[in-house]
């Protein structure tokens, strides 16, 4: 098991354990084929403040981590892949697209998304 292995296994096991934090949801390449259920560590969107309540303006993104991995996550993510998952806590999931990648490791990705 290489080094890539044991830092993807290590962050699934801990970071991206749905019996804590993390939460599945299902990963879509913008070809459409080869989805797949990964975990993700959602970094939720803040609540909307009362400006933007006044205005009824409300940017549905958040920030999410996954594995940079062949079968624990995704290895090339990419601009216009889908994500179906609940941006924010009790609302139901929605679609949302990949709009940024923010960082990639030898171990994850943390890719902005918005509905």
């Amino acid at each position: 098991m290489g080094l890539r292995d044991l830092l993807a296994s290590d962050i699934q096991d801990v970071v991206l354990n749905t019996s804590d934090l993390a939460e599945q949801v299902t990963y879509t390449p913008k070809s459409g084929s080869g989805a797949v259920t990964i975990n993700v560590f959602p970094l939720r969107a803040p609540a909307p403040d009362e400006r933007e309540e006044a205005r009824n303006f409300r940017v549905r993104s958040a920030r999410i981590r996954i594995a940079n991995h062949a079968t624990l996550g995704v290895v090339a993510p990419a601009e216009g892949d889908t994500v179906l998952m609940v941006i924010r806590a009790g609302q139901s999931a929605a679609t949302t697209r990949v709009t940024a990648i923010i960082s990639s490791s030898t171990a994850s990705h943390i890719l902005e998304v918005t509905a």
